[in-house]
């Protein structure tokens, strides 16, 4: 008897120690390094179960902000640790890329507790980066290489731009004109005309933080029509020795004709040239819009006792930018000795979003003698304004691929839109219409900031009537609230001769009222049903744009079988509002169904459920377990040592 209660007894212990604790979180050592901005230091957190007792299953470890004074590093995530058993502890080692910011010691903690038992099984360690004391500075965007800050200039005038210097140290400074060297011979003509540089507009600049320095350049008059280039040194005023550099380049008046003005082969005037040009349009300061064409109408007199062939050539020119826009050039003519002719000629403005309507543009149109430039070259110079509608979206590129296709074939079309208006659009939307082809579709709505551009795809399938020749696809996106339009045609060229189209019969539909949404994630059931004589197999896709890509279903279905696949959407971080997503069924590549499945972000949960996963982590369950492992303590008891009726 005795020994059956000792049995009784261990079988009672076993039982208790199943449902006790499992172990102690403990984070016995954090390190804590130093490094400089921009360094990527490691760190090193060491954890150990402080409790003689089974494995934990899965630590969370988590850091706060390192703190020093009003500035802040913002730590990476850390990965967890599993099954950590007692007396091993381990080491998770996470990385913290050191930001620009003041030097000093920045603080925090690194908090650990037990997946599912976080309330009753952690523990918090401090650990600390040192950011370490120096000194630098970096000239944003240009270099003393392949990108130079640019003036472009005519002589006698006045010229500011601007530069950005960066601190990139981790400590605050000021810079002064005195701190800004120059070479001046760099910009100085054979007869010392020079450009004169001085800087101004100087600001406390913390680590991190950008300065942007006004260079003004006066141009003395008579200076020699050239690029005069020179190295920028910029001094860090803590520690001279800590430097950066970039090129300046001064360009006094770009070049035309590009040997200069020359007649005969010789250097000369435009008054004296062979080749007078007269522009008759446009004129000065005419306004133009973007993708405005600029209808330039000059009169060329050749002033040679010979005939000459004569070519007339205009580009626009950014003066600001240093940078050529677009180019347009007439074809040959050949004039009379002392008669004049006239040229035609079209450029049209790019509907380019980078241009910039505070900037200046000129059109510089040069005349030369076809094949010989270099012996006669006059130009002339017409400044114009380049102007933005307030809103302005266009259909940039029209892309159908294939571009060849037969009868059920699916095309997918790609349509680029660019912003190249002054105002952010909201709500724009692309629509895709071919009557013969019986297309008609439209693109969900989208917001556009001004110069960003965006790219809509649409997929359709060619009809099985559909005519063999090349068909027109019209591309129009509205804005402006859908007050207005603008519009480009593709084309596709259609071959169906001699081809027989049969597409299977297959069903698919949602549900809607059965769709599970949980916060912004859905669960979509969806019935596929083959209606076809013979076993299918098929692929379904799910297309938002607004949620994280879904992968495509593949499924085979006998005929007349139906089948159930379940969906899971999830909306993108900040999505809100109505959004539709499309179904598409596929056979071989062919679409056979489609289906337009629409939602409202925010909605509560349609469906109610009990999450049970996590039961094995939760202290309330080992406490029920506790108390069913002693009422089978007491049923034991009751056996052993209550008499047994007669």
């Amino acid at each position: 008897m005795n020994k059956f209660i000792g049995l009784n007894i261990f079988f009672i212990i076993f039982l208790v120690g199943l449902v006790s604790a499992i172990g102690q979180v403990n984070i016995a050592a954090v390190t804590s390094p130093s490094g400089n901005p921009g360094d990527t230091v490691q760190i090193n957190a060491t954890v150990e179960n402080a409790v003689v007792a089974g494995p934990i299953l899965t630590i969370i470890l988590q850091s706060s902000n390192l703190i020093s004074g009003s500035n802040t590093i913002t730590p990476p995530s850390i990965p967890s640790i599993t099954n950590l058993a007692n007396a091993t502890p381990q080491i998770t080692s996470f990385n913290v890329v050191i930001p620009t910011i003041l030097a000093g010691t920045y603080s925090g903690s690194i908090y650990a507790n037990e997946s599912g038992n976080e309330a009753a099984n952690n523990h918090t360690f401090p650990y600390s980066v040192t950011v370490q004391s120096i000194h630098a500075l970096d000239v944003q965007t240009y270099d003393n290489s392949s990108n130079p800050l640019t003036i472009t200039s005519q002589e006698d005038e006045t010229k500011t731009v601007t530069f950005d210097v960066k601190n990139t140290g981790s400590n605050a400074f000021t810079l002064t004109n005195s701190l800004i060297t120059y070479t001046q011979s760099d910009f100085s003509d054979d007869d010392n005309d020079t450009v004169a540089l001085t800087f101004k507009d100087f600001n406390a600049v913390n680590p991190g933080e950008t300065d942007t320095i006004t260079l003004t350049a006066v141009i003395e008059d008579g200076i020699d029509l050239d690029t005069y280039t020179g190295l920028i040194t910029v001094k860090n005023p803590n520690d001279n020795t800590k430097t950066d550099t970039f090129n300046l380049e001064v360009r006094i008046q770009p070049e035309v004709c590009k040997d200069g003005i020359v007649k005969d082969g010789d250097p000369s005037s435009r008054s004296q040239a062979l080749l007078q040009i007269d522009v008759n349009d446009p004129d000065d300061g005419d306004e133009y819009n973007l993708g405005d064409t600029v209808d330039i109408d000059v009169t060329v007199n050749n002033e040679d006792d010979k005939d000459m062939d004569v070519v007339v050539e205009a580009f626009l020119y950014d003066l600001d930018d240093n940078d050529e826009i677009t180019t347009v050039e007439s074809d040959s003519i050949n004039i009379n000795d002392d008669d004049e002719e006239d040229f035609t000629l079209e450029l049209k403005i790019p509907q380019d979003p980078d241009l910039d309507e505070d900037h200046d543009y000129t059109i510089f149109i040069k005349a030369y003698e076809d094949g010989d430039e270099d012996q006669n070259c006059n130009e002339e110079s017409i400044e114009i304004d380049i102007e933005k509608n307030d809103h302005d979206v266009v259909i940039d590129e029209i892309l159908v691929n294939p571009s060849t296709v037969s009868c059920g074939e699916s095309v997918s079309v790609d349509i680029s839109v660019v912003n190249i208006g002054n105002r952010d659009e909201d709500g724009v939307y692309i629509d895709l219409k071919s009557t013969a082809l019986k297309i008609d579709q439209r693109s969900n709505s989208f917001d556009l900031d001004k110069g960003d551009d965006l790219t809509k795809n649409f997929v359709f399938n060619i009809p099985s009537d559909a005519e063999d020749k090349t068909h027109d696809l019209e591309a129009i996106v509205y804005f402006d609230d859908g007050d207005e339009k603008k519009g480009i045609f593709g084309n596709i060229v259609v071959q169906c001769k001699g081809q027989v189209v049969s597409l299977p019969d297959v069903g698919l539909s949602v549900n809607e009222d059965e769709i599970v949404a949980k916060e912004n994630s859905f669960s979509i059931p969806v019935k596929i049903t083959n209606n076809a004589n013979n076993i299918l197999s098929l692929v379904l896709d799910l297309d938002a744009s607004w949620a994280n890509p879904v992968d495509s279903k593949t499924l085979t279905l006998d005929s007349g079988q139906s089948s159930t696949i379940f969906l899971l959407l999830e909306a993108r971080e900040g999505e809100t509002g109505r959004k539709t997503a499309l179904l598409e069924l596929k056979h071989n590549n062919e679409v056979v169904a489609t289906e337009t499945v629409v939602f409202e972000l925010g909605e509560e949960s349609k469906g109610i459920g009990i999450d049970l996963s996590n039961l094995g982590g939760n202290t309330a369950f080992w406490i029920v377990a506790d108390v069913v492992a002693i009422l089978i303590v007491l049923y034991v008891l009751k056996l052993v040592f209550l008499p047994k009726k007669p």
